[in-house]
């Protein structure tokens, strides 16, 4: 499994490359920089995500907008690397070995692409308190 996720990985760089498409380093994408992209409006209108969406469309080379970004509960067990819909882990006595649930998926081509969406800036606030 973790040599499939480097292969796509790969992939992904590449057309990044090839289709000089502008992702900035964490480093500079802070609050400030955040608030100051077009895409930008307040924080509570899931630009963020949408932005992401956007991105991943561009390098998997579909519009996701003509597909379904179909809301998940599936997870991976970090046991046996299966990927599971799982939607409350924590009530069994394997609750830890769940990753996160996925935030979406899309399916072309009897392929499966997996989403997580995150846009953590400065000290990211819930997204990485303890």
């Amino acid at each position: 499994m973790i040599k499939n996720i480097i292969i796509i990985q790969k992939y992904i760089r590449k057309y990044i490359i090839q289709k000089q498409i502008l992702i900035p380093s964490s480093y500079y994408q802070t609050k400030e920089w955040r608030k100051n992209r077009i895409w930008y409006k307040n924080g509570k209108s899931n630009e963020c995500e949408k932005y992401q969406i956007d991105l991943i469309g561009k390098m998997i080379k579909i519009k996701i907008k003509d597909f379904l970004l179909i809301k998940t509960d599936d997870r991976i067990n970090i046991e046996s690397n299966e990927i599971i819909n799982k939607k409350n882990p924590m009530i069994n006595n394997d609750g830890y070995e769940w990753t996160e649930k996925f935030d979406g998926k899309i399916i072309k081509n009897n392929n499966i692409y997996y989403f997580n969406l995150k846009f953590v800036c400065d000290n990211g606030g819930a997204q990485t308190r303890n």
